[in-house]
């Protein structure tokens, strides 16, 4: 990491780093949160070289929280205008940013930068500040505004505005207070999404240099088997990976002797980037199949309204529910765990054509919300795996109660099967409502 405490040093920075890019970058996009309540104070803001042009936002104002953003094309004249605002005299969307900045730290940061995926190089420049500057505190609670998006706090609210980064946070904090974080990124090769399945590693890379300057470099945490090193030429790939594997580290690295990126997944199914959710869903379906039923998976046919299996699944539901969850297919052979097929789909759903799988989904949510007392906590969706529909049903763990059928119709999972509770499984099951106002 390299500290600078005067403008044209950090400046001069970040134009020496841009100029070696494999291309120059297109411009930089630049973003500001700003406080109106008494006279305008900086808070926060972000400044990213991109390699194609990204169009500007118009300024979003919530109550006295103002977001700005500026597109500014040419790479020589983006950094032009950051010298300027390092300096105390810029603007970004005609709003003032002062005072200046009087330190400023510069480090490469090979894990992705917010949601846009890129790896590069990062500054933090920290402006002056006023005693006042810290006496105007943000309002607590949602951060709302006539036709913009709804936030849960400011902290939110700036995370996703400013940083690209998306949180659950409901704080007034103000992420990177008084800082302006700019960040170039590296270009030449990225993992735009990665998704760990047992026995297999999913991957997208963009590769915009020769393929064979890049190599992808993975350790197998606490496996027996050595790390893999692996030629990627872009696009979409599958790697294999051991199955003792507890944690998958990924490496692009370049010829140079440059990590142009770096990717940690702590555990199977975990995944980087905008991973298509029907994958992360196939992939799964397509493992839990290959394992069988067991204390967290059930397998059922397609079945009709009516049919007495549909018991069957409420019992199942409120066994996982009731247990450790789980998660049950519609649409497979119990016998063998082979998918079904859309045949046996239009057999059972009669009358529903094309709108047959939906039709199922939309009859096991009725009877999961109609059936079980109270409704657990759960999701239905439609999949395709190994090429076939089926349907999947996400059953949580409770924690706060029972679930039961009717009366006392209460189930646990037990291995592949639902069965009664013991006499010391009812009473912690019972013991849950003790609990509930």
């Amino acid at each position: 990491m390299s500290g600078f405490r005067n403008t044209a040093d950090a400046i001069n920075a970040i134009a020496e780093q841009s100029r070696k890019v494999h291309k120059l970058y297109a411009g930089a996009r630049f973003r500001a949160a700003i406080l109106t309540e008494y006279s305008p104070t900086f808070l926060t803001g972000s400044v990213m070289f991109c390699p194609e042009e990204v169009p500007s936002r118009p300024s979003a104002t919530y109550g006295t929280l103002l977001f700005v953003e500026q597109w500014q094309s040419d790479q020589t004249e983006a950094l032009d205008l950051l010298s300027e605002l390092l300096s105390g005299q810029g603007e970004i969307a005609e709003q003032k940013v002062r005072p200046g900045f009087t330190y400023s730290s510069f480090d490469h940061r090979p894990f992705a930068y917010g949601n846009r995926g890129w790896s590069g190089w990062e500054m933090r420049s920290r402006c002056e500040t006023r005693p006042t500057d810290h006496e105007q505190p943000l309002n607590y609670g949602a951060i709302v505004g006539f036709g913009l998006r709804p936030y849960l706090g400011a902290e939110q609210a700036i995370n996703d505005w400013i940083f690209d980064t998306a949180t659950d946070n409901n704080s007034n904090g103000v992420p990177s207070r008084n800082e302006l974080v700019t960040f170039l990124p590296d270009t030449r090769a990225r993992i735009v999404s990665a998704l760990w399945t047992p026995g297999k590693l999913s991957l997208s890379t963009e590769i915009n240099v020769p393929s064979e300057h890049i190599e992808l470099q993975i350790i197998h945490a606490q496996s027996a088997r050595l790390p893999q090193t692996t030629q990627v030429n872009g696009g979409a790939s599958e790697v294999k990976v051991p199955d003792d594997a507890r944690e998958l580290l990924l490496y692009l690295m370049h010829k140079s002797g440059d990590c142009t990126m770096q990717v940690q997944l702590r555990s199977v199914y975990e995944s980087f980037g905008r991973v298509p959710e029907d994958l992360i869903a196939k992939n799964r379906a397509e493992s839990d199949l290959g394992k069988g039923e067991g204390d967290q998976i059930e397998f059922k046919p397609f079945i009709s309204p009516n049919d007495p299996k549909e018991t069957e699944i409420v019992d199942t539901v409120i066994a996982f529910a009731n247990t450790s969850g789980g998660r049950i297919y519609v649409g497979v052979n119990d016998r063998d765990a082979s998918p079904q097929g859309m045949k046996e789909l239009w057999k059972a759903l009669r009358g529903a054509g094309n709108k047959a799988l939906a039709a199922q989904a939309e009859r096991l949510r009725w009877l999961i919300t109609n059936r079980i007392v109270p409704t657990p906590r759960f999701s239905v969706e439609e999949i395709r795996a190994f090429d076939h529909p089926m349907v999947t049903i996400t059953i949580e763990s409770g924690s706060t109660t029972h679930y039961e059928r009717g009366s006392n119709e209460v189930w646990v999972r037990r291995g592949a099967s639902n069965e009664r509770p013991k006499p010391g499984e009812m009473q912690g099951l019972f013991e849950k409502n003790a609990f509930l106002p």
